[in-house]
């Protein structure tokens, strides 16, 4: 086995074809191939838009700064074996190749290694990185992890802020980063992060960006953009901000999403936030993949989403905290928020037969306009409530229904509230039919449909409040036996 610490400092960081390396190699760099690190020239194309296809070895020049742990090598396999329950890192690059693994051997599960890349390459994971506790990457330069790279591990902290080491070493559960990252840099993932045994995968930049699969099995995962952040490992806390926290500047045009889910997002607990000043931002969320959170006894888990700015469930979006023991929460506050796609949190088994109460939806913004979906249905009906600070726009189905029991209720409240013929809201239930209520500061205008029938009990109650209520061609029914 050869000592890893002063091995391969000639080695390439990584290589590039003029036709595929990078989107638009060619024209930036001519015809050919280029090889060497991977310099500021090419980062943005790295982060923003592809990843490196080739990167050469396992990371360069480990030095151990705090704690006890050795590393060595053994062909396409690097491990680092800590002696202690916490180490410190640094690290000139951070990158696996395909086709190498990086493996950590640490104390127990709750062990955590803080990996810092001194050097002024961003981190290229195409290959697999495997530990049995936690394991911390911190790059200012950004990070991406390829379509074939594996990450197996009890936990994944990835990000451009700086560790505030000597709290990491005291043994406080509380880690603390703050500053450091590059104007702009990113966490990318585009392949496959596995974290199990209850623990947290957490990605925090600038810009984060998921097109790939991170799933902790009954853990939690989060994606949160800003410029400083204090995650818990281990407790219910999982990321905070302190008031200096926040982005301060604009980063790009502003039309890009700090905080971008197209891949899948799997955990018992779900976070996806920007933390930035309101005037620096347009955009702070977008969801156009799957997030999915299940926690313990098959309930529905909990799915946060917040923002400054606009926060979107696309049309292709989901978001399902759905459970057979019974439905779980999802609690968005933003700017804007918009959605044409899903929002579940019904009380079903796997073949979609209601088993089980409905679960809880709750959206607070600034403006709101509902297309698509949101369903708290269940044998008995669960709860939504919507609360816009703006117009409140209604042109999509809102289902609170008790499919085997007691509708739920549905609560909606603006400045102004506006439904177009193809919304619809339902409480109806088998027994008793549930509640609905519309309340507006300023006026209701509608022409959709409202259910709050029972079919076997009573009928439930719909109540519209507002100086100025239009019921256009809108239908209304909440009859009883």
């Amino acid at each position: 086995m050869k000592d890893r610490l002063s091995e391969r400092d000639d080695r390439p960081g990584f290589c590039i074809s003029g036709a595929g390396g990078l989107p638009g190699a060619g024209g930036l760099f001519g015809a050919g191939r280029l090889c060497g690190g991977l310099s500021a020239l090419v980062l943005g194309t790295v982060l923003s838009g592809g990843f490196v296809e080739s990167v050469s070895g396992n990371p360069l020049d480990g030095h151990v700064v705090s704690g006890s742990a050795s590393i060595g090598s053994d062909g396409t396999v690097m491990t680092v074996t800590q002696g202690t329950d916490r180490a410190v890192i640094d690290w000139r690059s951070f990158s696996i190749g395909a086709g190498e693994t990086t493996r950590f051997v640490q104390p127990s599960a709750s062990s955590v290694t803080a990996n810092r890349v001194t050097g002024g390459d961003p981190s290229s994971v195409l290959g697999s990185l495997k530990a049995n506790g936690t394991v911390v990457l911190v790059n200012r330069n950004g990070i991406v992890f390829g379509t074939d790279a594996r990450v197996d591990a009890g936990g994944l902290v990835a990000t451009v802020h700086d560790l505030d080491t000597a709290g990491f070493m005291s043994g406080s559960d509380v880690l603390r980063f703050e500053g450091g990252a590059r104007p702009g840099a990113s966490v990318v993932n585009h392949g496959t992060i596995s974290v199990r045994d209850a623990g947290l995968a957490a990605f925090v930049a600038p810009h984060v960006r998921n097109e790939g699969v991170i799933t902790a099995d009954f853990g939690r995962v989060a994606l949160a953009s800003a410029k400083g952040f204090s995650v818990d490992l281990y407790g219910d806390g999982l990321l905070s901000f302190a008031p200096g926290d926040g982005l301060e500047e604009t980063i790009g045009d502003g039309a890009e999403a700090l905080v971008q889910n197209g891949g899948t997002l799997a955990g018992s607990r779900v976070l996806l936030t920007a933390h930035a000043a309101r005037e620096v931002v347009n955009a702070s969320v977008n969801v156009s993949g799957l997030v999915r959170a299940t926690s313990v006894s098959s309930r529905g888990g909990v799915i946060t989403l917040g923002g400054s700015g606009s926060v979107r469930v696309s049309g292709r979006g989901r978001l399902d905290a759905s459970g057979s023991g019974g439905g779980g929460r999802v609690t968005i506050k933003a700017g804007p928020f918009s959605t044409d796609g899903t929002i579940d949190v019904r009380g079903v088994d796997a073949s979609g037969a209601a088993v089980a109460r409905g679960g809880i939806v709750e959206i607070t913004a600034d403006g709101v306009m509902l297309g698509g979906e949101i369903t708290a249905s269940g044998a008995s009906g669960g709860g939504v409530d919507v609360a816009s600070r703006g117009v409140l726009s209604l042109a999509g189905r809102v289902e609170a229904q008790g499919l085997l029991g007691s509708g739920g209720s549905i609560r909606y409240r603006g400045r102004r509230v506006v439904e177009t013929g193809t919304g619809s809201t339902s409480v109806s239930g088998l027994t008793h039919g549930g509640t609905i209520s519309v309340m507006a500061d300023q006026s209701i205008a509608t022409s959709g449909s409202y259910a709050a029938g029972g079919v076997y009990g009573k009928g439930g109650r719909i109540d519209m409040s507002a100086p100025d209520v239009r019921l256009l061609s809108a239908g209304l029914e909440a009859r009883g036996r």
